[in-house]
């Protein structure tokens, strides 16, 4: 029974010396040591790495040098799992020269799942009235994703973007009519994440959501933490390959073009048309013609000076024929197509064709008084109209113009009141609106009001209450009532007068 024992107590100890070995380097993780694995040159020198501890744990904050524009943007970047947030400076200091901070929060066991909304604190501590972007590699850019559909379940949305490196939204975690702004990034080779997983995870994103393959590439890539198990080789594994990762927006991999139109709004006066200059670019050696075609405004015609046409040459669009089209607001689309894809660009078009007439004011009304000094200003709306102009002066000549607003709707409230005087009695503002419409060039018409602030009003009325009290009182006096006033003592008068005396100390 004893050798039973004794060997059962040895295979108890074998077994747990195992565990604990096994389970050791996720147990006592390594040293969290600033610039160990960042990539410095000359862009980056200038950047400066701080350790802190923020919501009870350490966090890396990398901001952008002295010197450099900052972005109204911050960079929450969760670390893959088991990996050190050190070895994702080397991301987080290229981002800070071109003005973007990032923190690098620590995990407990450098596992993100231990804690998905460590963001929230991170967000209180250092995205205060800033576009907050997540971005995670990995595991921790699943606990991202997770960690923002939890907070959409809960009726929060305390990022606009996303940023994905080579990880997708675990199941349960739907983010597609989330709004955000995302982008998955997957490495070419990653022997790691699956390249079927990472692709399928964008119907958990956004609609329109890109995915960039970064060629070349591998899961350890993202980070700079050496090779890792599992993980695929480099580029084609020849002796030209090198160890980098280029991560990138707006970036293509194949032969295409790109087009662009100016202006990109427009106001027309009927039977006027309206050009558009088109400029086309081909993009890595692209050189098939671009077919373009144009719809959206209805009753009107369009044409093209040169299609299709060729990347890198120019077109103009004519918009023709307005006198057909009913007045009001459209979208033109501007539609080109050819072997690399369509793409289309959007122009603000609005037509009139009626003649300016002034606008009808309806609040404050003319003349008013005790008019309170937020007051709200309303008009009646005119056909056609682009916008209106709202002018505020303190004289009829427009000199000393207070406010002026410009909007489309017919009402504003002012959020700053006007100025009001005690001193005078005659302290009048002044008010005109005018809207502006594209015929036969911009047309102001002007309707103009007047009103009295309250300050200014109840001094006016001071002052006429005090001069008909002392019309009143002339007439109460009589000479012996005059003659007994000159003593000063209001008992010896009668009780009008005495009033009347009383009034005038």
């Amino acid at each position: 029974m004893r050798r039973v024992l004794a060997w059962v107590g040895i295979v108890v100890a074998v077994a747990l010396a195992f565990g604990v070995g096994s389970a050791w380097p996720v147990i006592v993780r390594p040293p969290l040591v600033l610039g160990q694995d960042a990539v410095t040159d000359a862009a980056s020198a200038g950047v400066t790495p701080v350790l802190e501890t923020v919501g009870g744990g350490r966090v890396i904050d990398v901001p952008p040098p002295t010197g450099t524009s900052r972005k109204d943007v911050l960079v929450v970047l969760y670390p893959g799992g088991l990996v050190r947030p050190q070895a994702y400076e080397w991301l987080a200091r290229a981002l800070a020269v071109r003005g973007y901070e990032t923190v690098i929060p620590e995990f407990s066991f450098d596992l993100a799942v231990t804690d998905p909304g460590r963001a929230t604190a991170l967000i209180a501590h250092y995205g205060q009235g800033r576009k907050v972007v997540l971005a995670g590699h990995s595991l921790g850019g699943a606990m991202a994703a997770q960690y923002l559909a939890d907070e959409q379940r809960a009726g929060r949305r305390p990022a606009a973007g996303l940023v994905l490196m080579a990880a997708y939204p675990p199941d349960g975690a739907d983010l597609s009519g989330s709004g955000l702004a995302a982008l998955s990034l997957r490495a070419g080779n990653d022997g790691v994440a699956d390249a079927a997983d990472v692709a399928g995870g964008l119907a958990r994103l956004p609609a329109g959501t890109p995915l960039v393959d970064v060629q070349g590439a591998v899961h350890s890539f993202f980070g700079r933490y050496g090779p890792q198990a599992g993980d695929g080789v480099p580029g084609n594994a020849t002796p030209l390959d090198q160890d980098y990762a280029l991560v990138c927006t707006n970036c293509v991999q194949q032969p295409t073009y790109t087009f662009a139109v100016d202006p990109s709004t427009a106001n027309i006066c009927a039977p006027a048309s309206a050009n558009f200059d088109i400029d086309t670019a081909s993009v890595l050696g692209y050189s098939s013609p671009i077919t373009l075609s144009a719809s959206g405004v209805t009753g009107a015609s369009t044409a093209f000076s040169s299609n299709p046409v060729n990347p890198g040459n120019s077109s103009t669009l004519t918009l023709g024929n307005t006198a057909a089209v009913t007045p009001g607001a459209y979208t033109l689309q501007v539609n080109a197509s050819w072997a690399s894809g369509p793409q289309s660009r959007s122009i603000a078009v609005h037509v009139a064709n009626a003649a300016a007439n002034a606008p009808a004011l309806t609040a404050p009304a003319d003349n008013a008084g005790n008019v309170a000094a937020l007051p709200t200003f309303s008009w009646a709306a005119e056909a056609q109209a682009v916008s209106y102009t709202l002018e505020i002066a303190t004289d009829a000549a427009f000199t000393q113009i207070v406010r002026t607003v410009t909007q489309a709707g017919t009402s504003h409230t002012l959020t700053a009141p006007l100025a009001t005087s005690t001193q005078t009695s005659n302290m009048v503002t002044i008010w005109r609106i005018g809207w502006l419409k594209w015929v036969s060039g911009a047309a102001l018409v002007l309707s103009i009001g007047w009103f009295r602030p309250l300050a200014a009003r109840a001094k006016h009325n001071r002052r006429r209450a005090k001069a008909k009290q002392n019309r009143v009182c002339g007439r109460s006096y009589s000479a012996a009532t005059r003659a007994a006033s000159h003593s000063r003592s209001p008992s010896a008068m009668p009780r009008s007068a005495r009033c009347c005396a009383v009034a005038k100390r």
